[in-house]
């Protein structure tokens, strides 16, 4: 029997608006996540909140509330925002694109692929960095990917003090590799353990295989697609500058806020370059999510790659290849929503696609702090369920 969803894709209609007209659909959703939007803003200091909903419709729905700059700028459903680890699945995507042109394989051997490029680059190699533990050897590819290589996170507190009193210094990705000095956690490919680094070493890949020497030369935007309905004109990637250098009349960069009310517009926004570093829109994220999953960025074998995930339990969530699972389903009620989410100086994101009613819904907040992501994750929660909602009643 095929599955709900595969039904959808073999009609080539969608099944949720058989009972009701899509502009009456898209109008019920314009209310409803625009009244989550305004609340949500409303009572949390007017941080911004800005969201999108695209489904084959191909007519997105956007919200947005709040303050581009608190108490000074009102926001507008296309300004752009840092989206933190989200980069991480562009990223992965690059990588799987490789293995599509056999360029890589995913069971290679990370150090002789790198080495030479760290020798000339800082005279060293992997081995080196992680403090001469010797089961670093055996990092795959996949391994980075999947967070299983046992290679630490760069990211630490202390390097967030680091950025913050040095506002206009660009820690490069040698910088990071220099800095790591750690042996690994455990043995590569027997556990998971969230690292930001994995995804750096992906980057030194992709910089290699593209041949370049210089990790400012790899254009990252080169795995987005362009074709009509999907230019990603909202979509850069900061490898020198601060946030607000990059700020233009197109753009319109909004200000994000820290745990303590501090604004990170005016410090470094390369972010770990590869693993953070996408500056974007929630149009261009809910595109990337619906280009990504319906096969428009790598081939279906690989997208299913991504897709394996094992309990990762840092989070209690589940990993993929660049991918995890934002908002489980057992019940098989809202479906599940699959994605990556970012968290990053100043900035939420949380992209993700609906496997059950075939619609991607990505939502950014300029606000950043413990206590507050809670409340950010429920607003996403109350968003995706209420979607799924409307598009159940709807049929």
């Amino acid at each position: 029997m095929l599955s709900r969803i595969s039904f959808l894709v073999a009609l080539g209609v969608v099944a949720t608006h058989a009972g009701k007209p899509w502009p009456v659909v898209k109008e019920e959703l314009q209310e409803f996540l625009q009244g989550v939007v305004t609340q949500s803003s409303a009572e949390s200091n007017n941080t911004m909140y800005q969201v999108t909903f695209l489904n084959e419709m191909g007519e997105p729905v956007q919200a947005v509330g709040g303050d581009r700059q608190w108490g000074v700028t009102r926001a507008l459903p296309n300004d752009t925002s840092l989206v933190g680890s989200a980069t991480k699945m562009i990223t992965a995507a690059g990588i799987l694109k490789l293995v599509e042109n056999s360029q890589l394989h995913l069971e290679d051997k990370v150090s002789p692929i790198l080495d030479p490029y760290f020798m000339m680059a800082n005279q060293s190699t992997l081995l080196q960095y992680c403090n001469n533990d010797t089961r670093v050897a055996n990092v795959t590819v996949r391994h980075l990917l999947h967070m299983s290589s046992g290679i630490p996170d760069f990211d630490t507190p202390g390097l967030r003090e680091w950025q913050w009193t040095h506002p206009n210094t660009t820690n490069t990705p040698i910088d990071i590799m220099s800095s790591l000095n750690a042996k690994l956690y455990f043995e590569p490919g027997t556990f998971l353990a969230y690292s930001s680094t994995n995804y750096v070493l992906l980057g030194f890949i992709l910089m290699v295989k593209h041949g370049h020497t210089d990790w400012t030369d790899y254009k990252q935007s080169s795995v987005l697609p362009v074709r009509p309905g999907a230019a990603y004109e909202y979509t850069e990637f900061c490898d020198v500058g601060t946030l607000s250098s990059h700020d233009s009349p197109l753009m319109n960069v909004t200000h994000g806020y820290g745990p303590t009310g501090r604004d990170w517009y005016e410090v470094s926004a390369t972010s770990g370059w590869t693993c953070g570093n996408a500056l974007t829109n929630t149009f261009d994220l809910a595109q990337w999510m619906w280009d990504l999953t319906h096969h428009n960025i790598i081939k279906k074998e690989l997208f299913d790659e991504m897709m394996r995930m094992e309990l990762i339990s840092q989070f209690t969530s589940y990993y993929g290849l660049g991918l995890m699972a934002l908002m489980p389903d057992p019940y098989h009620q809202t479906g599940t929503g699959i994605g990556h989410g970012g968290d990053t100086y100043g900035f939420y994101a949380y992209p993700m696609y609906n496997t059950l009613y075939n619609y991607s819904l990505a939502v950014t907040v300029n606000r950043e702090s413990t206590d507050y992501q809670a409340n950010i994750f429920s607003a996403a929660n109350i968003m995706f369920a209420g979607v799924s909602e409307i598009l159940k009643s709807a049929e």
